[in-house]
């Protein structure tokens, strides 16, 4: 029963196209990694106001180990949290920053057939009972296993004597005994209440009872151990941050028991989640993943349920199983007779085996016993097996989960994954292709104390070639064989008898590679692992887009062997793309169209390997666009768009196509550029997309007439289709003669069945479909400002300016920034050259551009005249500033230079005001020139030139204290 956590547990019900999700992260919260508590504190102090709106940022400490997690609330109602949350995530001392994931439980209807402990016999329990019933290692070790789930059975009879319990605790007296950072933790833990008062739960229950219940002692039923101690570690409310906090609880238990050799904390061998998101996407949840691979770093393997759907983890996506952890085991659901359950998910690469689930018998509610059914089921007996391992192990495995625990966790994983049986239900689905077998494994593990041992606990490696490299322990007394392919074809290339350290020679670079080991222990090919050799030419993980002054400032990271980037990018709607190189970390694009979106891609190359990377997925950047991004309109749910979706929209022979939508909400504020006379008619477009099969969708357009943020039931319903359609559709808006000119929001709807409401006033208004927003110009003549503007043949009395034509006459305003003194010009052509003007001076220059009656003004910009004769231009390569810094007391300059230029240097207000000069000569390479200036300048923007009589480089540079 691999159960979903919200709120109500929902037994037995399967996803089918008529069923939808709901809100998959919580509005408001998302969870960031931060270096310390001051790092949070600026980040929370910086965004108080997000684009002039109050956030209601507030922020609290979610655990402090294995990562220092925090947990941001925002007013979702007021801003955009996602772009916040990019934002955030930028900041000095911030690292991962994602949305705080609801999790669900997952469960299929309980099955009275099964009486009795079917699946024990299948697992042969009965022969890998022969070495051990679990409960203490060779050492001497207590084995526990946290249980992370809604809640338990405490007071059940069969669980009493196995249930942990933390004796360096006193219960119930307000005092951290034992110093482990958490107050009468006692029995357990509890995310929610932050104590051991732990909820009651028949599926946590369930699951604790297929892992230990006790056996042997005439009662009831037996868990696969007989004996071990199950820690029960309650996430409470369903959502990610929770399940990240019951995960710590585990990491620092077994952490305090590693670092105390034994004196403090747990043994904890192993988690159980019988829990995710359906459709999840590992790429979504960095630190959900990266909690596995720290749990495994302190020795804990973790076993996570699948969806209770039939679908492939690696296309659709689910959370846990698709987080790419050596240390996580992913598990789908068999039934008695060896068929993969159809309601459960499968992944040749995320899925590694199938135990039984269908209906497996064991502790119920009111302390009796009954079926439980699902991959919740299945998971827990993979669980059990892990802890059972610890318990089987002779000195030597025992003491290399003491000295390197992590490695100690990998074994128990090639253990369990090895010991399998293969069944055809599962081959080519799983990693594996088998069955978990107790007594198979339990041989595994038992070998390590005999003559003839397998081998276990791989690692793998790149040499400085890029070579793939391989080790591993045991393999005593063996012969090992590897098979490898490149991933997606069928041809095995196999190497015998081969020693560790192991290297896979002459592969290409960059390639992903299936590969699977053989050894004459049992002489059966074990399960695929997925490894790319190295020198990837890898896309930047980190880009932003952010407003500078009217232009685009991109900002990427240069990941390893990246030499450079090409950057393309385009207005919307334009069909050539701009082209640039990046060889370093940022670029600023031309003054930007407002109310224009445009669109960014990238590739990485690398010199090094003689490869690229491929194209990027496309990055949006929308400007602000009046009223139309700057009001906030009412909140919408999350939508079910996984089976259906507005594939396009257009209006005139406008047409947007749009896709698949991320939470079934598209926001394309700045892709129509004709204006909307009121009045007037104008054909539109709709057409659905699908991914399997057709269904019934509604289409009805709403446009804010009034300019007011909301859309009027009534009068804003521009098109209603009036009936439900499964093909495209094509009909007319009629613009409303009393429409409120200027830019307005346009909302289009698609939903299932039935007509949908352009607000939600619940989640279940509607659930299946999507929304676009789109911003339209109502008026007739849209008046856009003047950007990309340009400045060219600088002297000492004159300077050339140009812009982008978006009207048919401009009026350019130059004010001398010394005296005052204005000048007005008018030209109809985008280009004017102002001459008369004095030397060495800074003017401010705006641009309005004329229709008719209606003006609109460029962002101010200043250019500052030639200081001396001759012809002024930029620096050739010989002469170049990094960059100018305040360091407090001085203003620094780094620069390179091939001359021995006299550089003539102003500082000048931001104003044009000139403060002070200097001279110096320049030095040959890289140099500094420190400026004993700063000290008496107040904080503020600067401006400061660098002057060689011929050539000048203006930059600027910011004064803080």
């Amino acid at each position: 029963m691999k159960h979903h956590v919200i709120v109500v547990i929902l037994l037995g019900i399967l996803y089918t196209p008529l069923t939808s999700q709901k809100l998959n992260h919580r509005l408001g919260e998302f969870i960031v990694m931060a270096d310390s508590d001051r790092d949070i504190e600026t980040a929370c102090q910086k965004y108080k106001k997000y684009n002039n709106r109050s956030t209601a940022i507030g922020h609290r400490l979610l655990i402090e180990k294995p990562f220092r997690l925090y947990l941001i609330s925002v007013d979702y109602n007021t801003i955009n949290e996602n772009e916040l949350r990019d934002a955030i995530s930028k900041e000095n001392g911030i690292h991962w920053t994602q949305k705080n994931h609801i999790i669900h439980e997952r469960n299929t209807p309980n099955d009275p057939r099964y009486i009795d402990q079917w699946q024990y016999p299948q697992l042969e329990m009965d022969k890998a009972w022969n070495y051990t019933t679990g409960g203490y290692t060779s050492a001497g070790d207590t084995v526990v296993v946290a249980v992370v789930d809604d809640g338990f059975l405490l007071t059940h009879t069969d669980l009493i004597p196995n249930l942990w319990k933390n004796h360096a605790e006193l219960p119930d007296n307000g005092i951290d005994d034992d110093n482990n950072g958490y107050i009468d933790d006692y029995e357990g833990w509890s995310a929610t209440s932050n104590s051991d008062n732990l909820a009651t739960g028949h599926h946590g229950g369930a699951v604790c009872g297929i892992i230990g219940a006790k056996g042997n002692n005439n009662l009831g039923v037996a868990g696969m151990n007989w004996n071990v101690k199950l820690m029960p570690i309650e996430y409470g409310s369903a959502n990610e941050a929770n399940a990240l906090i019951s995960y710590s609880y585990a990491y620092n238990m077994r952490k305090d028991y590693n670092d105390s050799n034994g004196a403090h904390g747990a043994f904890v061998v192993a988690t159980n989640s019988s829990w995710g998101i359906d459709k999840g996407l590992a790429e979504d949840a960095p630190i959900w993943c990266n909690m596995y691979d720290a749990l495994g770093e302190v020795g804990i393997i973790s076993c996570g349920a699948t969806a209770n759907l039939n679908l492939n983890v690696e296309e659709a996506g689910d959370l846990p199983t698709q987080c790419n952890s050596n240390y996580l085991i992913g598990v789908t659901n068999l039934n008695m007779n060896d068929l993969k359950v159809n309601s459960a998910g499968y992944g040749y690469k995320s899925i590694d085996l199938g135990a039984y689930g269908d209906g497996t018998f064991t502790v119920s509610t009111s302390n009796n016993y009954g079926p439980f059914s699902g991959t919740s089921g299945a998971t827990p007996h993979v669980t059990g097996l892990a802890a059972l391992i610890y318990a089987s192990a002779c000195e030597e495995f025992i003491a290399l989960s003491k000295s390197d625990p992590a490695r100690a966790a990998i074994a128990v994983k090639d253990f369990i994954l090895n010991g399998t049986v293969s069944l055809n239900s599962l081959a080519g689905i799983t990693t594996s292709g088998g069955k978990l077998n107790g007594y198979k494994s339990m041989q595994q593990v038992t070998s390590l104390c005999e003559n003839k041992t397998v081998p276990y606990a791989f690692e793998f490696s790149s040499d400085n070639n890029n070579n793939l490299v391989t080790n591993w322990l045991g393999g005593k007394n063996t012969t090992i064989d590897v098979r490898y392919r490149a991933e997606g074809t069928s041809s095995w290339t196999t190497k015998s008898n081969i020693n560790t350290p192991y290297t896979f020679n002459s592969l290409p670079l960059c390639e992903s590679y299936e590969i699977q080991f053989r050894s004459s222990f049992d002489n059966k090919w074990g399960y695929s692992r997925f490894l790319e050799t190295g020198g990837c030419c890898v896309l930047p993980k980190t880009v932003s887009l952010t407003d500078q002054n009217g232009k685009i400032k991109v900002n990427i990271s240069f990941e390893p062997n990246t030499s450079d980037v090409d950057l393309m990018y385009r207005q919307i709607g334009n069909t050539e793309w701009t082209t640039v190189n990046l060889t370093g970390t940022e670029f600023l694009t031309e003054y930007y169209q407002p109310c224009r979106s445009y669109e960014f891609r990238l590739v990485s190359n690398c010199n090094k390997t003689s490869n690229s990377s491929e194209l990027s997925d496309t990055y949006i950047f929308n400007p602000e666009c009046d009223d139309c991004t700057e009001v906030n309109y009412c909140t919408l749910f999350y939508k079910n768009n996984y089976y259906e979706w507005i594939e396009s929209f257009g209006i005139g022979n406008s047409v947007n196509i749009s896709g698949q939508n991320r939470l079934g909400y598209g926001q394309y504020t700045n892709v129509f550029s004709d204006e909307l006379i009121p009045g007037n008619s104008y054909s539109i477009s709709m057409n659905p997309g699908y991914s399997d099969g057709t269904y019934k969708e509604y289409f009805r357009v709403f446009i804010d007439y009034g300019r007011d943020g909301s859309f009027d039931q009534s009068e804003d319903l521009a098109f209603d289709a009036g009936t439900t359609t499964q093909e495209g559709i094509n009909g007319t808006i009629n613009i409303l003669s009393s429409a409120t000119e200027g830019y307005t929001r346009m909302r289009v709807i698609m939903s299932f069945l039935k007509s949908a409401d352009p607000c939600d006033a619940a989640a279940s208004d509607f659930e299946d479909g999507e929304y676009e927003d789109y911003c339209v110009y109502i008026g007739q003549s849209a008046c856009t400002r003047p950007y990309d503007l340009k400045v060219g043949n600088l002297t000492q009395s004159s300077f050339s300016l140009s812009w982008a034509s978006v009207a048919s006459d401009y009026n350019i305003t130059v004010t001398n920034t010394k005296n005052g003194e204005t000048q007005n010009y008018q030209s109809e052509i985008e280009s004017l050259e102002i001459n008369n003007l004095q030397k060495c001076v800074t003017y401010k220059i705006t641009i309005s551009s004329l229709c008719g009656n209606v003006s609109n003004e460029s962002e101010s910009f200043y250019v500052t005249t030639k200081c001396s004769s001759g012809t002024v231009n930029v620096f050739n390569n010989d002469f170049k500033v990094n960059k100018v810094f305040s360091n407090g007391d001085n203003v620094v300059a780094v620069y390179n230079s091939d001359k021995n230029y006299k550089i003539n240097t102003r500082i000048f207000s931001i104003n044009g005001t000139l403060i002070s000069s200097y001279e110096f000569i320049a030095a040959l390479g890289q140099n500094t020139i420190t400026l004993n200036e700063s000290s008496s300048l107040s904080n503020g923007i600067y401006l400061i030139t660098f002057d060689n009589g011929t050539h000048l480089v203006t930059k600027r540079f910011i004064k803080i204290n």
